[in-house]
């Protein structure tokens, strides 16, 4: 097998190395209250020019390239020492959902400050008493006219999964009752929302728990038909292994 780049390939490559030295030395010579911020910077600088989420169409805010060329730029950027790490969940996970499950309006809100590291992403999908059992989900969602009312707690912040009630319980497979909360998309601030840092051993506090205490969410926000949250569950944790796997954003797919 040949893995070397074809004469198109080659000619991105050398490209892609020119603008990462050019930016990178301007990148570095900036000054940056902290790890976050220089990441959010380089991050934006990347988005402008073409090189954030490269698969991703250039409407929401991607580069409109192919997977070889995103693979291409991860490997010269891997030549230099910045910090994509936090926004691995948000890009590789949670906005291809958003791409694929919401509507042109919530796209537009979210994607496009993602892309350019206005706003960092996690996702909820873990919970004290069941772990990563998504199946498991006790926090709970009421309807009230336009919007969801949220209870429960979650470890991390973002993409949020509950079991959503606007009818009552219906006999199905665990699997699909736990799809009954699609995700939502909920937002750090707020009244109800209560952040607790979890102290780890390494001295580091890089999860949260998160309690939601009737907290308001507009049906807007809802990911997925209601009682099909499983579909959408499970699209986000392929996409989640694609972007750990390569450590990368993932190409938006269709459901």
């Amino acid at each position: 097998m040949d893995f070397k780049d074809s004469d198109d390939e080659a000619t991105y490559r050398a490209t892609a190395r020119r603008w990462l030295d050019a930016n990178i030395a301007e990148h570095e010579a900036g000054h940056y209250p902290d790890d976050m911020a220089k990441a959010k910077a380089w991050q934006a600088r990347k988005a402008k020019g073409g090189y954030a989420c490269i698969t991703w169409p250039r409407e929401w805010g991607g580069g409109g390239g192919t997977p070889i060329e995103s693979v291409i730029f991860g490997q010269e950027e891997a030549r230099h020492a910045v910090d994509g790490g936090y926004f691995t969940i948000g890009l590789g996970m949670c906005v291809p959902t958003v791409m694929a499950y919401a509507d042109d309006a919530t796209k537009t809100r979210f994607v496009g400050p993602a892309v350019r590291g206005d706003e960092i992403w996690s996702q909820l999908f873990s919970e004290p008493a069941g772990g990563s059992d998504v199946a498991a989900i006790r926090t709970r969602a009421v309807r009230d006219g336009d919007d969801w009312v949220v209870n429960g707690q979650g470890v991390d912040l973002g993409r949020a999964l509950q079991r959503l009630r606007d009818r009552p319980r219906t006999h199905q497979p665990r699997r699909a009752q736990a799809s009954g909360p699609d995700d939502v998309l909920a937002r750090p601030e707020g009244p109800g929302i209560e952040i607790r840092p979890i102290h780890q051993m390494s001295g580091g506090s890089n999860f949260n728990e998160v309690w939601f205490t009737d907290v308001r969410i507009p049906d807007t926000q809802r990911l997925g038909p209601i009682d099909g949250g499983w579909k959408v569950a499970l699209f986000t944790l392929m996409n989640e292994r694609l972007a750990i796997g390569t450590g990368a954003a993932s190409a938006p797919r269709t459901s």
